[in-house]
């Protein structure tokens, strides 16, 4: 009896009493250990009322309309690998269901995928003209030198902080010519409470951050923009642009991307092979869906 409690088998019942180690699934309903539930502050045990695998399956018929057997079947037939890239998740233990609100569940695929396809909003011509940028090789003009116009600005240094024209100018150390403080610095709260600027202007900034990370000054992506309009040079999209590169290892800067189409690149990380697949794997389920609703007549019939 002294040796009781050095037993790994013996549960005091005092301490589960106070401190239970199991709970009872109310959708099961199963005994099951507190690990196997989800936290929930609300609740008086911190655990929600339901089970992760009755949680799980509650989710795959409230967004998918999918039964858990059928998700285990698609998971089986594909040996819990992702369709697409034949990897298993990096992210989470099981894969997820590629769902389209018409067509419904078509395939398991993986969180890197399932991004990818979101990336390009699930059009196969979008990644066709991915693909087609990534296999061309890019040759966008660079600008090395702008001339400034500084005649109604000191170039000469006298303090840091000076007033002009009723406004508050500051130095830039980098271009070295006075500039707006509210307007053209980057301000920040310092130690002492009170508001304070950054040394460099925010073009010096920026192109210093360009410089060290693709190679090109501010005034080179200035001009991209003006040569492709301010619009994505894949979806043709009118919105702030991206610096994308090479995601191989040349890591070449190559043209202005939206942010949309610069993430789904990165996903795939050029490979043009998984990009077809993926514009593959779309087309055999929207061509169909869609020939079912296209007109098709005498006319159209080549004689």
């Amino acid at each position: 009896m002294d040796n009781l409690y050095e037993n790994p088998f013996f549960i005091d019942p005092l301490t589960s009493a106070i401190f239970p180690t199991m709970k009872q699934c109310a959708r099961c309903p199963k005994e099951k250990s507190l690990s196997d539930f989800n936290n929930r502050q609300s609740s008086k045990d911190g655990k929600q009322s339901y089970c992760r695998d009755c949680q799980s399956a509650y989710q795959l018929g409230y967004k998918y309309d999918l039964a858990q057997e059928a998700f285990d079947a698609m998971y089986r037939e594909q040996a819990g690998l992702c369709f697409l890239c034949h990897k298993t998740c990096e992210q989470y233990t099981t894969l997820s269901v590629d769902h389209c609100a018409i067509l419904g569940a078509r395939k398991l695929l993986c969180m890197r995928c399932i991004g990818f396809l979101k990336s390009f909003v699930y059009d196969p011509i979008l990644i066709d003209k991915a693909i087609e940028y990534v296999s061309t090789t890019h040759k966008l003009p660079h600008v090395h030198m702008r001339i400034h116009e500084t005649w109604d600005i000191p170039v000469s240094k006298t303090t840091t902080y000076i007033e002009q024209h009723g406004r508050r100018q500051k130095w830039c150390p980098r271009c070295r010519v006075y500039k707006s403080a509210d307007d053209e610095f980057y301000a920040y709260q310092g130690e002492s409470g009170h508001i304070e600027h950054q040394s460099w202007c925010i073009k010096c900034g920026e192109n210093a951050r360009l410089l060290h990370t693709y190679g090109i000054n501010l005034e080179t992506r200035e001009h991209w923009e003006l040569l492709q309009e301010h619009r994505c040079w894949i979806c043709e999209a009118q919105c702030p642009l991206d610096v994308d590169h090479d995601h191989k290892e040349t890591k070449k800067t190559r043209a202005l991307l939206c942010p949309s189409c610069n993430m789904g690149l990165g996903f795939s990380q050029d490979d043009v092979s998984f990009m077809r697949r993926a514009a593959e794997y779309l087309e055999t389920y929207t061509i169909p869906f869609l020939a079912r609703y296209l007109p098709f007549g005498d006319e159209m019939v080549e004689e």
